[in-house]
């Protein structure tokens, strides 16, 4: 047999979307592998404490009351439930 030649291969977009890294054997989701869902508050929470340590005081103000005002408005709980629509309303 001839030695394996390293060719790279162009994948079309399905084969690339079905190899993502939620996909790891190309077909169905994997449960066991889904990331745990994330809290709103909790994100909002956590994206506040980073801006704490590398912002200015005025800038986390800022960045807070906005954040609390969509959180008061968005009906969604969990992080990656928020849609387009809900970012746009």
């Amino acid at each position: 047999m001839p030695p394996a030649q390293n060719k790279r291969v162009e994948l079309s977009r399905t084969d690339r979307r079905l190899q993502s890294p939620f996909r790891p054997y190309g077909g169905a989701e994997v449960s066991a592998r889904r990331l745990p869902r994330l809290r709103l508050n909790l994100a909002i929470n956590e994206y506040l404490s980073e801006m704490r340590a590398r912002r200015s005081l005025r800038a986390v103000d800022r960045s807070g009351w906005l954040l609390d005002d969509f959180q008061q408005s968005c009906p969604r709980v969990y992080l990656q439930a928020i849609t387009r629509r809900d970012l746009m309303e």
